[in-house]
């Protein structure tokens, strides 16, 4: 690093990345961290509540700028099978914006992360989607449901929040979910007799401290759907 403010640079790669315990460490220097689970989180409501009790404070990346590569064979500290990530750390002057990709549940996504730590409170923004891909585990993962199969035309997952501990952000979540041109099977299980659907368009939205709003364009067994 170099200059006025810390400048790193570089490439690394690691064959498994669990940010858990960093993400725990308390505010008193003198407290240690506790201990990370010792199994990845199995859902997205496992993530919440471990992220509720993080310590992080996103103003701290107005004190260094960075253009890091970083490869990772599995992230541990994520619900599902997420593999062959790769993320490109760019901070300039308290912004970052990592473009990224990784295979999750066995589906290719690639989007961008982007926080800007300047404002107060700091802005956060992550945009992940996928064309013409299976849905591989994505439903159960999403929703919890299980046995579904099918082809994706179109998948957007946008998530945003405002906040500067990672614990606020946590609070002020806003997402929204679009598909587009999938189509699917559900019952794919053992004894299970499977039923086809499609989704032309299916859009749900959860804005920070709002009701769900959502719509629905598609077909059951052949019968329209909305």
């Amino acid at each position: 690093y170099a200059g006025a403010r810390p400048r790193v640079s570089g490439t690394l790669t690691i064959p498994a990345l669990d940010l858990r315990p960093f993400l725990a460490q308390r505010a008193a220097a003198e407290s240690p961290p506790p201990a990370a689970p010792a199994t990845p989180p199995r859902n997205l409501a496992d993530v919440y509540r471990e992220l509720s009790q993080a310590r992080f404070s996103l103003a701290e990346l107005t004190r260094v700028d960075a253009d890091v590569t970083l490869r990772v064979e599995r992230w541990l500290s994520l619900p599902g099978d997420v593999r062959d990530v790769s993320l490109r750390m760019k901070i300039d002057n308290g912004r970052l914006e990592a473009p990224m990709r990784a295979s999750v549940t066995g589906v290719p996504l690639a989007g961008t992360a982007q926080v800007d730590g300047g404002p107060r409170p700091p802005t956060f923004r992550l945009g992940l989607g996928t064309r013409e891909s299976d849905l591989g585990g994505l439903a159960e993962l999403l929703a919890g449901a299980r046995g579904i199969k099918g082809r994706l035309g179109r998948f957007d997952l946008l998530i945003t929040a405002a906040g500067d501990q990672v614990s606020e952000l946590v609070q002020s979540l806003a997402v929204r979910l679009e598909i587009e041109r999938g189509d699917f099977s559900y019952g794919n299980v053992e004894g299970g007799r499977p039923v086809q659907f499609t989704l032309d368009k299916f859009a749900v939205a959860v804005p920070a401290g709002r009701a769900l709003e959502g719509e629905l364009r598609g077909s059951l067994l052949g019968n329209p759907l909305s």
